[in-house]
């Protein structure tokens, strides 16, 4: 029995197809159901929606808010228990402009965070290392979007560094203390 070139095509393109559904199934997402604390809870009781996927050995873990239904943060753990972040996490206002970013290394807040308000300002960056904070900016912007001041808190160095602009954009005041480092110091603005 001699089988025809178009039924030769079929089977192949039938074997195809049969291989690439059994591969995307392999690639089918975790769902999780999260509460405030992002801890696991029942679907009705949840706050958050996550669907997770298997990349470069780690958890892309994309949650949604279930009140509006927008995405509100992308995180990376070490596995399906969600028990560890490590990679980048990002946070996303409503209209999906990112609010917040930075990297976890296993479990801590590591290198360069950053936050933005709703116009896109930069507002706030600290860097870690390893869940330890060396160094936190504070930025303040008028209604016209120039500097309002700047503060720099350098925990390695043990300096406040704070600068204030006026409307124009121009230094009007700039100084710099040193600060003494520890759990009972108090600091007056």
């Amino acid at each position: 029995m001699q089988i025809s070139r178009n039924v030769k095509y079929f089977l192949f393109f039938a074997f195809l197809f049969v291989a690439a559904l059994q591969a995307q199934g392999q690639d089918k997402p975790h769902r999780y159901y999260l509460d405030k604390d992002l801890r696991f809870t029942s679907k009705d009781s949840s706050i958050f929606t996550g669907m997770g996927w298997e990349e470069n050995g780690h958890i892309k873990l994309r949650c949604f808010n279930n009140i509006n239904k927008t995405f509100c943060f992308l995180a990376y753990c070490t596995d399906t228990t969600l028990a560890v972040f490590d990679g980048l996490f990002q946070s996303y206002f409503p209209n999906s402009d990112v609010e917040n970013e930075g990297n976890y290394v296993n479990g801590k807040v590591d290198g360069n965070w950053k936050r933005w308000n709703h116009l896109k300002d930069l507002t706030d960056s600290t860097i870690y290392d390893h869940g330890a904070e060396l160094m936190y900016a504070k930025m303040n912007y008028y209604d016209n979007r120039q500097f309002e001041s700047v503060v720099i808190d350098d925990s390695k160095k043990g300096k406040l560094y704070t600068t204030y602009f006026n409307r124009a954009g121009e230094v009007i005041y700039n100084d710099s203390v040193a600060i003494a480092p520890g759990p009972d110091s108090i600091f007056i603005k």
